[in-house]
């Protein structure tokens, strides 16, 4: 009688999910614990002979070598190379002047790419609105937190934005709120620089624009700021001309006066709120 062996075949063994490693509380605070790995800024830094005692040195991550590397000179002639490119000039090789000169038809035109590069563009644009937009976002809630470490109730909120041992230790409370403050200020500072920065590309494209979108007067309802009308107190008793002289007077008292600029070529320009600019010939 026959004895059936049996033989182990290997499972596949069930595998669990993948476990994340769990984000530190600490992670999103900002940290001003002393790191001897760091150099500290308002630490001077001098160059010196090693044999001086109790000096911190600076180690280096890299390596280098003090040699210096020759370059053997090549004779140009001897690798082929024409005597017009050892002389410095640069020319064109024979078979790129004659693909020049047969005008052959480019098998991958630029309208082959221009949907998908205007498709492209748009979302470069999106894309570049969602970074302003959260640059902006981060910069308010910055200076929201600094009008917070700067209030009474600074001691309730330092821990949430930076890492401290011990919030019964008034003195690195403290220490830590001034940091914290500096820190937010250097970042805001930045960010005005970059403010700036946009302003004046905007400005430059602005100039790149048609000479009536720059008429600023013209894109704005002159009736949405002139309020007053025929039936006011003070034009009561007033003709037209005298109610016509009393309005501009209201108007260039809010909005600036008229502006007369005389040019050499015996004209006047003359420009007013709500009004587009002229050009008459100047009274004498």
């Amino acid at each position: 009688m026959g004895y059936k062996k049996e033989v182990n075949t290997p499972r596949s063994t069930r595998q669990l999910r993948r476990k994340e490693a769990t984000p530190d509380a600490h992670s999103n605070l900002l940290n001003f614990e002393d790191n001897p790995d760091l150099l500290d800024f308002d630490q001077s830094i001098r160059i010196t002979n090693d044999t001086e005692p109790n000096l911190t040195k600076l180690n280096f991550d890299f390596k280098y070598d003090t040699k210096t590397a020759v370059v053997p000179p090549t004779d140009l002639r001897k690798e082929g190379i024409p005597s017009s490119h050892s002389k410095g000039r640069r020319g064109l090789r024979d078979s790129t002047i004659k693909n020049h000169h047969d005008h052959m038809a480019d098998s991958l035109p630029h309208t082959v790419y221009e949907l998908y590069h205007r498709k492209m563009e748009k979302e470069e644009k999106r894309m570049a609105n969602r970074d302003k937009e959260k640059i902006y976002f981060e910069a308010d809630k910055l200076k929201s937190d600094i009008e917070t470490l700067n209030s009474l109730e600074w001691t309730r909120s330092l821990p949430h934005m930076t890492y401290v041992r011990d919030v019964k230790d008034v003195t690195e409370m403290t220490k830590k709120r001034d940091l914290t403050v500096k820190y937010i200020e250097t970042i805001l500072g930045k960010f005005d620089s970059y403010k700036k920065r946009e302003d004046r590309i905007t400005k430059r494209s602005k100039l790149r624009l048609r000479e009536k979108d720059l008429q600023i007067y013209t894109k704005v309802d002159k009736y949405d700021y002139m309020a007053e009308s025929a039936t006011d107190e003070e034009e009561e008793n007033m003709t037209n001309e005298e109610i016509k002289k009393h309005r501009e007077r209201k108007l260039f008292a809010k909005f600036g006066p008229r502006i007369k600029l005389n040019l050499t070529n015996g004209k006047t320009l003359i420009a007013e709120p709500f009004k587009e600019t002229s050009v008459v010939e100047t009274r004498r």
